[in-house]
């Protein structure tokens, strides 16, 4: 109803657009699932592609947004001793590439990649994502020189980069194989 409302209000229907975006994770297992049924019910209705937009991507744009930086590391707490991480480099138009992949990691992984990258790229970088306030994380932020970001980011930057994604000659996936980014093996998620 609100997509139906929100659409109406712009005088547009879902095949105006070339594909729908979504934010594919990693992050909250109910929220992921949730998010990617809507995207999948309005992708098949309308026969459009979906652009899967990683959340430590968006997070990372975000970031260089509110302080321009090209090298940003995201760290979510995903649970217990466990940790969502990446480290992207933003390109002067804001389009983001990963220097190191989403991955689950523990603390001492982190630390482990962040050096690989200190040695290799000698540029400071952001800090942004809730993870890096975990008392197992702080020796590492130390360690580095992380500059900490506060950042969110919105179905804006979301549409930013699945946009980027388009004109970079990525047409998407079908909406029956738009799915959820877990990053732990032994959680899969079945379309019906």
């Amino acid at each position: 109803m609100l997509v139906q409302s929100l659409l109406q209000t712009h005088q547009l229907a879902l095949t105006d657009f070339d594909a729908i975006a979504m934010t594919s994770g990693p992050g909250s297992f109910t929220g992921l699932r949730i998010g990617t049924a809507v995207v999948q019910g309005l992708a098949f209705g309308s026969q459009r592609p979906v652009l899967c937009v990683s959340s430590l991507e968006a997070l990372a744009v975000s970031a260089s947004r509110a302080q321009a930086a090209e090298y940003v590391a995201v760290c979510l707490h995903a649970r217990e001793d466990e940790f969502y991480f990446g480290i992207y480099r933003l390109s002067a138009d804001g389009a983001g590439e990963s220097l190191i992949n989403d991955c689950m990691a523990t603390a001492d992984k982190i630390d482990n990649l962040l050096g690989a990258f200190a040695s290799s790229q000698h540029h400071a970088a952001l800090a942004t994502g809730d993870g890096w306030q975990h008392p197992l994380l702080q020796p590492t932020v130390l360690k580095y020189d992380l500059i900490p970001v506060t950042a969110n980011y919105d179905a804006l930057i979301i549409a930013d980069i699945a946009r980027q994604q388009w004109q970079a000659g990525k047409s998407g996936v079908p909406a029956a194989l738009a799915s959820p980014v877990y990053l732990k093996d032994e959680l899969d998620y079945r379309t019906v």
